[in-house]
């Protein structure tokens, strides 16, 4: 028998759940404001788990922003421990389109977007001077009239080809957009 699986999308403003029970797709938007994430979403996340008996979490890692990723890792991470028998599984945002026409977008700031080249290494650019294209992702601001951009949506079919390929982990690692700026005291 299939576990039921739960895939966790962080990138968005809001979360998104998706769930495959019994062979029954269903999709959960979870919105929790910034200042009570850090203390809402690992109690969500505990008690959503219980009551649908998942068994295999499946969650992009990232790049996202460092204190939503943290989080959103951290709590996986702590429900291993307390469920060892769950099997974790992580991909990077950008290996959902080696299959694509598109290439993935994150909007980092309001000053600057992320994409990747070829070789799949990510790139930043300012958006001016974001190259012509067609993109998939998350952002709110409006591109050049050269370039194409729809707004990433999660379709089970296409997780999964890439997720039952990916080895399970112990523990998840989380991938930021850029390190956080921490600033230290003045001596």
């Amino acid at each position: 028998m299939q576990p039921h699986i739960l895939y966790i999308n962080p990138l968005d403003e809001d979360i998104i759940f998706l769930t495959n029970i019994n062979n029954i797709i269903n999709s959960k938007t979870i919105q929790i404001p910034f200042l009570e994430f850090a203390e809402n979403f690992p109690k969500i996340l505990a008690k959503f788990v219980e009551e649908n008996n998942i068994g295999e979490i499946w969650v992009i890692n990232g790049p996202g922003t460092f204190t939503k990723m943290r989080v959103i890792i951290l709590s996986i991470n702590a429900l291993k421990i307390s469920f060892p028998n769950i099997i974790l599984k992580s991909a990077h945002f950008f290996d959902l389109f080696h299959n694509n026409n598109t290439q993935p977008l994150i909007e980092v700031n309001t000053k600057e977007f992320l994409t990747n080249n070829q070789q799949n290494e990510e790139i930043f650019y300012e958006k001016n001077s974001l190259p012509d294209g067609n993109y998939q992702g998350y952002s709110t601001s409006q591109l050049q009239q050269t370039s194409t951009f729809e707004k990433f949506v999660d379709q089970w079919n296409e997780l999964e080809k890439i997720f039952i390929s990916k080895n399970s982990e112990n523990f998840l690692t989380p991938l930021y957009i850029k390190p956080p700026h921490i600033t230290h005291a003045k001596k």
